[in-house]
């Protein structure tokens, strides 16, 4: 059970990460020792026991639930399962407002956040994203989101309709004009499945101002520069402080070129350096990291790095990365220094 707290009088944010067996029994156990309500909560789960996490779920938490469901996450079939892992971000005085079967507003902290949005599995990959993105843009203003994550059963297959499905909304939307990226959310786009379809939406944004969106950051230039339409990290200014959003991050160069190709070790070793870069851009480093998640295609690269010990509080999800030749991917939140 990892445990990440911090506090301002009455009011504070936690995030809690439990795995394996009992897991939702640890986090509804600390959930009522805080006084803490969910705000945005993700099951990693193998497939095959979504139901039966589900009910483990119910179980625990009791009158903790409220009528947003937790993205469901399956792990790609034969890569020999995965351990459970919840991840749930929750918040601490005045409780999150459920405004809908998706959303949740946190009036208090300043946050909305938008969970498990789908789209039917029959349309084509362009028209599923383009649903589940209006979907989004019917729940918080694009325009003040500072990061989405999606979900994609088989993302290699379709990641190219995601790019460009992603930017047409987004130039509907007004964040992109002409050749120009004026508001790219950070993003994650990773290779899990929902329970149904093919595509799941997360996003977050602050209820007032906007985010600091960093184009660029650490050892990576602009993703837009090479068709993708998102920001290296977004930063969120709060009541209880900063917090930064750093999207998925794997062993790309500034170009946008792939790192040693099918190298676990040294891909992993990589994208930490490039982790690492953005937080001490920022005046942070890993000690402030309070969540994340390290994806690997296979329990070998899941093991390389486990050994490299680096203490992080991240979930590690066996998933599919946007690239054939990509074997792992980091993302991360981090709780910034005052200044």
């Amino acid at each position: 059970m990892m445990v990440r707290e911090r506090r301002s009088g009455a009011l504070g944010e936690l995030h809690l990460l439990a795995a394996g067996d009992g897991a939702f029994t640890a986090i509804a156990g600390e959930l009522r020792r805080r006084g803490a309500r969910l705000l945005h909560e993700r099951v990693f789960h193998d497939r095959q026991d979504g139901a039966a996490q589900a009910a483990l779920r119910r179980q625990a938490y009791g009158d903790l639930a409220d009528a947003v469901e937790p993205t469901w996450l399956g792990a790609p079939p034969g890569r020999g399962g995965g351990e459970l892992a919840v991840q749930v971000h929750a918040a601490i005085g005045p409780p999150p407002l459920v405004v809908d079967a998706h959303t949740r507003a946190w009036q208090a902290g300043g946050l909305v956040t938008v969970s498990n949005l789908t789209a039917p599995a029959a349309g084509a990959p362009g028209e599923q994203t383009a649903a589940v993105y209006a979907a989004l843009a019917a729940r918080l203003e694009l325009k003040r989101c500072a990061r989405t994550w999606l979900w994609l059963d088989r993302v290699n297959d379709w990641y190219g309709d995601l790019n460009r499905a992603r930017t047409a909304c987004f130039r509907h939307e007004g964040l992109i004009a002409g050749e120009r990226a004026l508001h790219l959310p950070a993003s994650t786009g990773i290779g899990l499945a929902p329970p149904v379809g093919r595509i799941a939406l997360e996003g977050i944004a602050p209820l007032a101002g906007t985010p600091r969106l960093l184009a660029a950051a650490g050892r990576q230039d602009s993703a837009f520069a090479y068709g993708s339409a998102f920001s290296r990290a977004a930063v969120v200014e709060g009541p209880l402080g900063r917090t930064v959003l750093v999207s998925g991050t794997a062993s790309i160069d500034a170009a946008g070129r792939t790192l040693f190709p099918h190298q676990r070790s040294e891909q992993v070793a990589e994208t930490v350096r490039c982790v690492t870069a953005v937080l001490a851009g920022l005046g942070a480093g890993p000690a402030d990291i309070v969540q994340g998640v390290a994806y690997a295609v296979d329990p070998a690269t899941a093991a390389v790095w486990r050994s490299a010990a680096h203490g992080w509080p991240l979930a590690v999800v066996l998933a599919d990365v946007c690239r054939p030749d990509l074997t792992f991917e980091i993302e991360v939140a981090a709780w910034l220094p005052p200044g």
